[in-house]
């Protein structure tokens, strides 16, 4: 119906700054801004009522009070959807079948341009979904009170979302790091990277090492893996241009 119509209208839409041209599907993003924070809602939503019940049948199984088990858990089950966020993202290195199918439009110029354009394409995607995924993190953390206080922990609450945002964005680009040596940049390099970048960002994340009483380490790793991750997004197309690209997945 008309109401059906309007709220796909909503999810869909992206501003003009935000369009993209003809991209393989895997970069190619089917909704919008709204859409993106819908689904990120849901999935946090989701893990929610899953710790809820997980700490309910804990305290059935006497285990713990309900109440106590999730003021425990839930900061950390909160937590999750940035890492998950970005290994999801860091699928795209991994399916390349379709590329030489775009490249041989001719639209993009030669396979440096080609390639810089998929990483381009992928940075804006890096972008939106991390401060979306951040700014979503940041609502349950507050909401469940869990945000530190600056008279406890060196770091405001602005300065614990941007620190965030730049590991994530940092980690997001972790799979491509196996490009920077042609020999292992296969796809099981790239899925054990994205590994890593999970590992890193759940782990390490600015939250879990303020809480830890660890601030000043978060604010150095945070800090050290967007450094490593923007280094390896400026090195790995070049790289990447000189490897082929065969028509099934590596």
């Amino acid at each position: 119906g008309g109401l059906g119509a309007a709220l796909h209208a909503v999810m869909v839409w992206q501003p003009a700054f935000l369009r993209q041209a003809a991209l393989p599907p895997i970069l190619a993003r089917q909704i919008g801004p709204a859409g993106m924070l819908a689904g990120f809602m849901a999935m946090f939503l989701f893990l929610l009522l899953f710790d809820v019940l997980a700490c309910w049948g804990a305290a059935l199984l006497g285990h713990g009070r309900f109440v106590t088990n999730f003021r425990d858990g839930a900061p950390s089950v909160m937590l999750a959807p940035l890492s998950m966020t970005v290994m999801g993202l860091g699928g795209w290195l991994t399916a390349r079948g379709d590329w030489p199918y775009f490249f041989m439009t001719g639209r993009y110029g030669g396979r440096r341009a080609f390639v810089r354009a998929m990483f381009r394409a992928y940075r804006v995607n890096v972008l939106l979904a991390g401060a979306i995924a951040v700014g979503v993190t940041l609502l349950f953390q507050a909401a469940l009170g869990e945000l530190p206080q600056r008279q406890n922990v060196p770091m405001n609450v602005p300065m614990l979302g941007g620190l965030t945002f730049l590991m994530f964005v940092g980690a997001a680009h972790f799979g491509a790091l196996p490009l920077l040596w042609r020999a292992i940049g296969g796809k099981g390099a790239i899925v054990a990277c994205n590994v890593l970048a999970y590992m890193t960002l759940n782990l390490g994340n600015p939250f879990t090492m303020a809480r830890a009483g660890l601030a000043a380490t978060g604010v150095g790793l945070a800090l050290g893996v967007f450094a490593a991750g923007m280094v390896i997004a400026w090195i790995a197309p070049a790289q990447l241009a000189r490897m082929d690209w065969p028509l099934d997945t590596e």
